[in-house]
């Protein structure tokens, strides 16, 4: 079989396989609302705006987790609502619509304080971070990752430290 073939082949097989997953989480998801079942719902409307992600489709993908953001919200999931409120920044930073991806952020960060979850915290600060910087804010972007340092120092893994570490370096470089 030439590396030609070898590669269509796989391309079509990663494709059945992504479309297998879509159907079984549409199902899920129609099963979840049968049952009326929001925890479940909101659930599912995730998996399946992950998997429009990895099809390329991120307007699709942007409402199935805005509106699983939603009904985390109506239902008290906090941890459905981080991770939805994740999703959605990482479509909307494509998107340059930074107020946007830092109220996404800032309210991430909120939830993820009140679940007392330092590591996710500081993941956050360093998104926050990350933002600033793209717009030139460099001593507000060192302050977020500075914060983020003390955290991952705390709670995180050596590769956490070096990360945040090289972006401190080079917001450092800038002011």
């Amino acid at each position: 079989m030439s590396s030609r073939t070898t590669v269509s082949h796989n391309c079509w097989t990663g494709w059945k396989s992504m479309m297998r997953h879509w159907n079984r989480e549409k199902k899920g998801l129609e099963m979840a609302r049968e049952l009326e079942n929001p925890r479940r719902e909101a659930n599912f409307l995730h998996q399946l705006g992950l998997t429009l992600i990895s099809l390329n489709r991120p307007k699709e993908a942007f409402e199935h987790f805005r509106k699983s953001l939603t009904i985390s919200e109506q239902i008290g999931d906090k941890q459905g609502q981080a991770d939805s409120l994740s999703e959605i920044v990482k479509l909307l930073l494509g998107t340059r619509q930074f107020n946007k991806v830092l109220e996404c952020f800032q309210g991430a960060l909120n939830i993820d304080r009140e679940l007392d979850s330092p590591v996710k915290v500081a993941i956050d600060l360093e998104h926050i971070g990350l933002v600033f910087e793209e717009q030139g804010y460099y001593k507000e972007a060192l302050i977020k990752y500075q914060e983020a340092l003390q955290l991952f120092q705390q709670y995180g893994s050596p590769q956490d430290i070096a990360h945040i570490e090289r972006d401190i370096s080079r917001v450092k470089r800038q002011i």
